[in-house]
């Protein structure tokens, strides 16, 4: 079975996508898809985007395939405490669905009333984000799935969806 991933916000970037998955450079699955029944706005917490239900809505995206258990770790980190993944319906430019995980906001008030813009992003924050990003990586402890970095409920999740990863192929350096 192959996992796949919705990524809505700042992972759809590739810079920022070599940033957090460093051995995955070049080799990910890429295309473009949409979230039904949802919205994308600021965090009342931080400056990142968070997926609200919104009927009628839908949010631009990428399915992406090809992660590893390491990838996965890695984006445990990143998105850190305020999410948890989820497996839900998305849809492909040609109309076709499948299941992709997603990282949807773990509190219900960390979703803000602001909407969040991919592009806006990219042009006031993206450049911010990036002289951030080596930093939190460098703070990266999670040497597995298991490793108390993640928050118990992601952890429980992500070590379900793991057992369908390919093992990590490349030794980080």
């Amino acid at each position: 079975m192959v996992e796949r991933f919705f990524f809505y916000g700042s992972l759809r970037d590739p810079q920022v996508r070599r940033a957090v998955f460093p051995h995955l450079d070049g080799r990910l699955q890429i295309e473009a898809a949409h979230l039904p029944g949802y919205r994308l706005a600021y965090s009342n917490a931080y400056r990142c985007p968070v997926l609200t239900p919104q009927a009628g809505r839908r949010v631009t995206g990428e399915l992406v395939i090809g992660l590893d258990r390491r990838g996965l770790a890695r984006m445990a980190h990143y998105e850190a405490e305020i999410y948890h993944p989820e497996e839900l319906e998305v849809r492909l430019p040609a109309g076709e669905r499948c299941r992709a995980w997603v990282f949807l906001a773990a509190y219900a008030g960390v979703v803000g009333r602001r909407p969040w813009r991919f592009e806006r992003w990219r042009r006031l924050e993206k450049r911010k984000l990036l002289s951030q990003v080596p930093r939190w990586m460098t703070d990266y402890g999670a040497a597995n799935l298991q490793s108390l970095d993640i928050p118990w409920r992601t952890r429980r999740q992500l070590l379900t969806i793991a057992e369908n990863l390919p093992s990590d192929e490349h030794r980080e350096t």
